[in-house]
């Protein structure tokens, strides 16, 4: 567990609301690893500035281990970050939300939906993977020996494997500045956790979790919540495979979009684009 709570833990993972307190709608903006709250900043000028009947009420926060914070996480924090996730919704009286996670957000939004499935209106899913590693009838992306190679080049020259990774998850489409912003909010983190980071996340199976969401939604047959997984139609990080697993898991109450743009981080890479498809889902 972390060792602050309450306002000291808003205060902590730079927690920022904005927009009307009055909102009908609050939407919940949750960063990847590697990144800050700050990968939103080309995305929030429209959704604020949407006119959207009753209003929008957007929170963003930085997760621990990212560059603006000095709270670190623990080793296999998908489950702490899930509590923390409600944590920070039940301090702001948060009833309900639509909530984007992008990258491992996405699987920790899953945990916490199963924990409280009311809070959640809709999940949207980003870059979304409950596992990366190959196995014989799953396919990830990723054998493990790549994965040793990545922690070896991450524990050899951080900053180095920072620069490359940058390139090679931004994506072809993106421009040299949308690369150099990831690499930067990469490069900030303490070497030491974005490699412990890493490796809970390659390593970890969600798969689990899916199926438990999938029987909520419908064997518990809860209301309204839905699952819109965006995905890019060229993902270094995660293969179309694991949308396609996604969809067919979570059945019916889920859907896949493909935004037609490259790379990991399409709200940092093609703004505009991903806003579009953001605000179609919001108001679907």
């Amino acid at each position: 567990m972390l060792p602050v709570a309450g306002d000291e833990l808003l205060e902590a993972l730079n927690v920022r609301v904005m927009g009307d307190e009055e909102a009908q709608l609050t939407l919940v903006l949750a960063h990847g690893f590697g990144c800050t709250q700050t990968v939103w900043e080309d995305v929030l000028p429209t959704l604020l500035n949407h006119p959207i009947q009753g209003g929008i009420r957007t929170i963003i926060f930085d997760w621990p281990g990212a560059a603006s914070t000095e709270l670190t996480p623990q080793p296999a924090f998908y489950p702490a970050f899930s509590h923390i996730l409600l944590s920070i919704l039940q301090h702001l009286h948060v009833s309900s939300c639509i909530y984007v996670g992008h990258s491992m957000a996405a699987m920790i939004g899953c945990i916490a939906a199963l924990q409280q499935p009311d809070l959640f209106d809709k999940l949207i899913l980003v870059g979304a993977s409950p596992r990366y590693l190959n196995t014989e009838a799953y396919y990830g992306g990723f054998e493990q020996e790549e994965l040793d190679q990545l922690y070896g080049a991450m524990a050899n020259d951080f900053h180095g494997w920072a620069a490359g990774f940058a390139r090679a998850v931004v994506g072809a489409d993106a421009d040299k500045e949308a690369v150099a912003k990831f690499e930067a909010m990469l490069s900030g983190m303490q070497p030491e956790v974005a490699l412990g980071m890493a490796k809970s996340i390659f390593q970890s199976d969600y798969r689990g979790v899916l199926e438990d969401l999938a029987d909520k939604l419908h064997n518990e047959n809860i209301d309204g919540m839905k699952v819109v997984v965006l995905q890019t139609r060229k993902d270094g990080a995660v293969p179309p495979a694991v949308s396609d697993y996604l969809k067919l898991h979570l059945g019916s109450k889920a859907r896949v979009e493909v935004l037609q743009v490259e790379g990991h981080v399409p709200h940092l890479s093609a703004p505009h684009l991903f806003t579009s498809a953001l605000l179609n889902n919001i108001l679907d």
